[in-house]
């Protein structure tokens, strides 16, 4: 009986060589993935920083009023509006404030006042629980304006090497937030009639 060799073609001797060069691309293009992700970094800065700020046709003094009483600020808060959920808790008054959060989208956290300047600034400390855990200071800077009062909402935080990617993202993430809420305060604000000085 006759045996048959069949010699392998072309295309079959080079589909190994063709498979090791789309792997050796892969582990290439990864690699500076990886690459990337750590040494990035290196060049970003490590404080992280938002502001937001709007004009407000009413005295620095009639805002602060608002902006420094946490039992106000759902009223303007723009994240309650994102979650129905979401229930507070308020503690405290003046500087010992505290305002507690709990919401299915919203996640858990508290915001405590740590420092008041009347009528010019509103610091605040930010603790989120949940979801994850996380810490970083806001606030509201009042500036005299030609017509009234400009407000600036800031978020300040800094942050550990590997999450310095998080600054190219957090203007866009928490800015239309600001923006929502300041909006919400001047229509607040100017919708209320202005407080009159005492005789």
């Amino acid at each position: 009986m006759s045996t048959t060799k069949t010699t392998p073609t072309g295309a079959a001797l080079q589909k190994p060589s063709t498979l090791k060069k789309f792997v050796l691309g892969f582990l290439a293009v990864l690699g500076l993935l990886i690459a990337a992700f750590l040494l990035v970094p290196a060049v970003l800065p490590p404080d992280l920083h938002v502001e937001r700020s709007i004009e407000i046709q009413r005295s620095p003094e009639d805002i602060y009023a608002v902006v420094s009483d946490l039992h106000q600020y759902k009223s303007w808060d723009p994240f309650s509006d994102e979650d129905p959920t979401i229930k507070t808790t308020l503690t405290g008054e003046g500087a010992d404030t505290v305002y507690e959060w709990l919401g299915d989208q919203a996640g858990q956290g508290r915001i405590k006042i740590e420092k008041l300047e009347p009528p010019r600034s509103v610091n605040t400390r930010i603790q989120m629980l949940k979801p994850m855990e996380d810490e970083f200071v806001a606030g509201w800077i009042l500036t005299p304006a030609v017509d009234g009062t400009r407000i600036t909402w800031t978020f300040d935080q800094r942050v550990p090497y590997l999450k310095r990617w998080m600054g190219l993202a957090m203007d866009g993430m928490l800015g239309p937030a600001f923006d929502r809420g300041l909006n919400k305060l001047k229509t607040k604000m100017e919708s209320t009639p202005e407080a009159q000085p005492s005789a």
